[in-house]
């Protein structure tokens, strides 16, 4: 009487509810357990389905972290092509605020002054319009450093040219104040061409390199003034 009373409480139409001194427990556990472990495994699958339709490609990679820079810096793509012509623009800048420090290297060179032909009708601008260093120095600054619709290539090698453009400052000042009254002859005058000599030079294999790298999609980073670049662009 109780066996059939626990098969009417088990469920709707007469299927009785297995119990432990039940009859059929032993042919019914089983298979309900093998039943039960069977649909588990097909949930299982089917959720890790769905990850590996959603995962990102950081996320699959094995035995890498999703904010990895390695990673991260694998998978940035390649500036486009317009992005690389306009970062070689603001290298401009301190190329020409330089020309005056070239003034002996041509002198030597005069054959050097070939590298500078295409840029002679933007010399002539540059050095007639007044303020026009001034006037390019805070348009780089505000206009592309500051600029969010520019790439941050874009902006970062503005920045460089920007404080390449600022270290330009030290030597003048050096000549202008501390050397101002020493006289251009003998050891000071081969200091001075010496001197001279190597920020053009610098200047300009900066231009060379920088433009080179961003033609090529690669960031160039120069030496001196990339490390504070990066900490001024976000």
């Amino acid at each position: 009487g109780r066996t059939e009373d626990a098969g009417v409480l088990g469920g709707a139409g007469g299927d009785r509810a297995w119990t432990p001194g039940h009859p059929e427990a032993s042919s019914r556990q089983p298979a309900d357990r093998e039943s039960e472990l069977q649909a588990a495994g097909v949930v299982l699958s089917q959720a890790n389905v769905t990850w590996t339709e959603s995962a990102s490609p950081r996320e699959k990679a094995p035995g890498v972290s999703a904010g990895s820079p390695p990673v991260m810096a694998a998978m940035a793509s390649k500036p486009d092509v317009g992005d690389r012509i306009i970062a070689c623009v603001p290298y401009l800048l301190p190329l020409l605020d330089g020309l005056r420090y070239g003034k002996f290297f041509f002198r030597e060179f005069p054959q050097a002054y070939v590298l500078l032909a295409p840029l002679q009708p933007l010399i002539k601008v540059y050095y007639t319009l007044p303020f026009a260093s001034l006037i390019v120095f805070f348009g780089l600054y505000y206009g592309v450093v500051q600029n969010y619709n520019f790439s941050r290539f874009v902006r970062f090698q503005a920045m460089q040219t920007i404080l390449l453009d600022i270290l330009l400052i030290v030597p003048s000042l050096i000549e202008n104040f501390l050397l101002r009254d020493v006289p251009k002859s003998g050891l000071y005058l081969q200091f001075l061409i010496s001197s001279y000599n190597f920020v053009f030079l610098y200047l300009l294999i900066c231009f060379l390199y920088g433009c080179a790298a961003n033609l090529a999609g690669e960031q160039a980073r120069l030496p001196g003034v990339a490390d504070a670049a990066d900490r001024q662009v976000m």
